[in-house]
């Protein structure tokens, strides 16, 4: 089975309703010229249940203290 990878730069909208999680995903939509904010668009929608959204962050919590432990990043 291909799985799709997809890179992306940073979040977006979270939003719930009816018991269905939306996270979107955005990317650079250009490289700024100097002294220029950058400008992010949507590229990704992540939809989970309740309980998918629960176990995500279970498991990003467990891989945030893993890298705590090894000081790859603060407190």
């Amino acid at each position: 089975m291909k799985v799709e990878e997809y890179f992306v730069d940073g979040l977006g909208k979270l939003s719930y309703n009816a018991g269905i999680f939306r996270i979107e995903f955005t990317t650079l939509e250009s490289i700024p010229d100097s002294g220029t904010a950058p400008h992010y668009v949507p590229s990704h929608r992540l939809v989970m249940s309740t309980e998918s959204l629960v176990k995500l962050q279970a498991s990003l919590d467990r891989v945030v203290g893993e890298l705590r432990t090894k000081g790859m990043v603060k407190p």
